[in-house]
């Protein structure tokens, strides 16, 4: 729901997102991950994590935020599914997150990137942005 979003909102190409856990955003089979998720970082604007009660479970949401914030690209954790400041990992703890679960905190979370990073508005931005923020808040809520 959050790429559907950011598709949305923004002129993107396929290629601009990586995504493991979403086709087509994968990576390719037979690549060695974490030589392909340390290369991608180093090029990356904007590094956004979704981070649930159950994310300390996942070493590559941690290898990832934390390497993006190591190399100072934008770190956006974005809470979901009941997740609190409790539930993102040191050194982290400290960045500001938002809330997936608050279609606030979306339209925040799309002006911030915007402002951080070279990404462009789509011409249509409205209603189709709107509808998709609420299936995102809708999807983040869900335990």
């Amino acid at each position: 729901a959050l790429v559907d979003v950011l598709r949305s909102a923004f002129v993107v190409d396929q290629a601009d997102i990586r995504c493991t856990s979403v086709r087509p955003y994968r990576l390719p089979v037979g690549e060695r991950t974490p030589d392909r998720l340390k290369r991608e970082l180093k090029g990356a604007q904007a590094v956004i994590g979704i981070l649930t009660p159950d994310t300390r479970e996942s070493s590559y949401v941690l290898f990832e935020l934390g390497g993006a914030w190591a190399q100072t690209i934008l770190t956006c954790p974005m809470l979901a599914r009941g997740a609190s400041i409790a539930d993102i990992p040191d050194p982290i703890r400290d960045i500001n997150p938002l809330s997936l679960e608050d279609e606030r905190d979306c339209q925040q979370f799309l002006d911030d990137l915007e402002d951080a990073t070279t990404l462009k508005r789509q011409a249509r931005v409205g209603g189709d942005v709107a509808e998709r923020i609420r299936r995102l808040v809708e999807a983040a809520q869900r335990k």
